[in-house]
Order: structure tokens, then C-alpha cells, then sequence
């Protein structure tokens, strides 16, 4: 978390050892693409946000998979975004310079919800 501020980063993505996206620090990610909403399947605890999201998501008819999570279909997303408990659900509009969603909240799965 230090060295992404040191070069003006607002948090991490924390990966495994296979480049599979697991979680942030007090964090949990989501992908969605092509009518599917993804989130990691291991590596991170489960969270009682993250869960909601995911029952409020397949309630709306949405396709949620659960499942490894690898970086580049992570970067590849039409829309990006996380959950904790403290902070609800946050939209992530760059990483890396990758703009989501043309840098804004967009229509899809983090809109529904933010």
C-alpha cells in the first residue's frame, strides 16, 4: 500500500501467485463483461458485502460467476468495481492508467448498485 502512494495510487489489487486477482486491503473486487459478473474465488475472505452483492446481482438476473479472476480479463472489463463493509460499494474508474466505463459510473453491474 506504500508504494502506491508513493506514486499517487489510491490502493492495490492484491494477486496470487498464478496473476489472479484475489483482493484489495479490506477490499473485494468485481469484473463484469458480456452480461457476467465476476469475483474471485480464493485467496481473499468472503465478506458479508461481497455475498450481498452477489445474491443482490443474481436477483436481478445477472449471471455471477465465482471463480479464479486472472489480471488480464480483470483489465479487459467493461466495468469495474469493489465492495467492503466500511466503504459499500465503490466504483473503480482507472487502474494503471486503463480508463473503465469512459471514467465514470457506468449502466452496467457497480451503476445498479451505486
Amino acid at each position: 500500500m506504500f508504494e502506491a502512494k508513493d506514486v499517487v495510487y489510491e490502493t492495490t489489487i492484491l494477486l496470487n501467485e498464478d496473476e489472479n486477482v484475489t483482493e484489495g486491503l479490506g477490499f473485494k473486487f468485481f469484473a463484469t463483461k458480456d452480461g457476467r459478473l465476476v469475483t474471485s474465488d480464493h485467496c481473499m475472505l468472503e465478506g458479508i458485502s461481497r455475498r450481498t452483492v452477489m445474491e443482490m446481482t443474481a436477483e436481478l438476473g445477472y449471471d455471477v460467476e465465482v471463480r479464479p479472476l486472472p489480471l488480464a480479463e480483470f483489465m479487459q472489463a467493461d466495468e469495474v468495481f469493489m465492495s467492503s463493509s466500511g466503504g459499500g460499494l465503490l466504483a473503480i474508474t482507472r487502474v494503471n492508467g486503463r480508463i473503465f466505463a469512459n471514467g465514470t459510473t457506468g449502466p452496467g453491474y457497480g451503476a445498479v448498485f451505486l
